[in-house]
């Protein structure tokens, strides 16, 4: 039990497929679930968009977040430093840009 933990997922070295267990929620404000956090990770490149542009509507407000750009990192093109600037023209910090890609095993020319 955890306040505030409302799914769980979980997988072991030995799993084949993610394992999620049976959640009794709370009969109160916060019985969310799991579909009010992820809905945005779909595998759709416009739910995606139309999330990231709510939810960092101050970033796009000049620069509109494309819908191919999006479509480019969900098929897995390599992140180039041209690339990046199309979707951030002011990202400066690529060495940590970097050093994320290289954590999480994205493929990148930076």
């Amino acid at each position: 039990k955890s306040i505030g933990t409302p799914f769980c997922i979980w997988q072991t070295e030995k799993d084949k497929y993610w394992k999620i267990g049976k959640v009794d929620f709370p009969k109160d404000e916060y019985n969310v679930g799991s579909s009010a956090l992820l809905h945005f990770l779909d595998g759709k490149p416009l739910t995606y968009k139309n999330w990231a542009e709510e939810y960092y509507e101050e970033n796009f407000e000049e620069n509109e977040l494309k819908l191919e750009l999006v479509e480019k990192i969900y098929n897995g093109t390599t992140i180039t430093k041209e690339l990046v600037l199309e979707i951030n023209p002011e990202l400066d910090d690529f060495e940590q840009l970097k050093s994320d890609l290289d954590e999480i095993g994205y493929e990148h020319k930076i």
